[in-house]
């Protein structure tokens, strides 16, 4: 009787079925499990921005206004304030469970920041991180991936900020924040749930040599006379020249209340570019990392994912808290 020979091993086209076979699975598991993550940090975005509408909330309780976008509160004259213009972020802390970090700031200094307030320069608040920032921020400072609307316009002063009296010709601000102002509730007559608090901006590339579109801030070359031009004149900047790239420090230090770290205009959609026209009009838009769109909190604290795609006029609708405009959830 002849003995059966057991056979030990693959062949070698058994071996190459097995690793198509996990090539396979690994090619359909991929996707899932990154979109998977991206979901849980979109949502940790997203309750990040519902902290920060709950504590402007609680603000508001307790002083009956909204918090000044840039500025101080008290407020000084401006010819004095404009050296302490601290962010919207630094008076909200006591509301945000860090009052312990509000209080250790001294707000008789001036801002840029000087040597009393340096342990705050470079204290991270991990709510103002959005999970989807890949861009590192250099040492000896801290940022935030959030800012707050200023409305549908390209003010960067208006009336008694504007000391050189360059924009006298606009019209006036009609966001929920802007420097040294301070609205009521009541008006935002365009309501609490069609009206933008809050979005999302990436970090600057800390670096002034590499033009990065959607995360530096560019400066413009012509002086436009309404928001439209605006948006078509930093449209057709150049990107690629390095002259034009102006702010490289997008979101950083968190503490200051300038252009490029704590405020955004519903001028240009989502993920477009930002640019600065000297001496003091300014596309600034929102972006992120997430895909096709940024979240926005509403001012009535919910918050919505809007996308890249949304039409300009029905994103500017949005950021203007009085313009009489009606702005239906399918338009987002």
């Amino acid at each position: 009787m002849k003995s059966r020979i057991m056979r030990a091993g693959f062949t070698l086209i058994e071996l190459l079925v097995v690793i198509a076979i996990i090539a396979v699975l690994i090619a359909l598991l991929l996707p899932a499990v990154q979109s998977a993550r991206e979901a849980a940090r979109r949502a940790q975005c997203t309750n990040n921005l519902k902290q920060l509408g709950l504590a402007v909330h609680n603000y508001l309780s307790s002083h009956g206004r909204f918090p000044i976008g840039r500025g101080t509160r008290p407020p000084r004259p401006y010819d004095i304030t404009s050296r302490y213009n601290y962010s919207g972020f630094a008076q909200l802390l006591p509301f945000m469970e860090q009052k312990p970090l509000y209080d250790s700031i001294n707000f008789n200094l001036t801002i840029p920041v000087q040597d009393g307030n340096t342990t705050v320069l470079v204290t991270t608040v991990s709510s103002f991180l959005c999970p989807t920032e890949s861009q590192q921020v250099p040492s000896g400072t801290a940022g935030t991936n959030y800012r707050f609307n200023e409305g549908a316009n390209t003010l960067y002063s208006y009336g008694e900020t504007d000391t050189g009296s360059v924009n006298t010709d606009q019209p006036a601000p009609n966001g929920p924040f802007f420097p040294e102002r301070s609205i009521l509730l009541s008006q935002v007559t365009d309501g609490t749930s069609g009206t933008a608090l809050a979005s999302e901006k990436l970090f600057g590339d800390f670096n002034q040599g590499i033009p990065t579109i959607r995360r530096d801030v560019y400066v413009g070359s012509t002086w436009p006379p309404n928001m439209e031009q605006a948006f078509l004149d930093c449209e057709a900047t150049d990107n690629s020249s390095i002259p034009t790239n102006g702010e490289s420090n997008a979101g950083t230090p968190w503490i200051d209340g300038f252009l490029h770290t704590s405020i955004y205009k519903s001028n240009a959609t989502p993920n477009k570019k930002s640019c600065y026209f000297y001496p003091a009009r300014l596309v600034m838009t929102v972006s992120s990392n997430h895909p096709g769109g940024v979240n926005v909190a509403m001012c009535d604290g919910s918050v919505r994912f809007v996308k890249d795609t949304i039409n300009r006029n029905t994103w500017r609708a949005i950021g203007s808290m009085n313009g009489g405009e009606v702005v239906s959830a399918d338009q987002y």
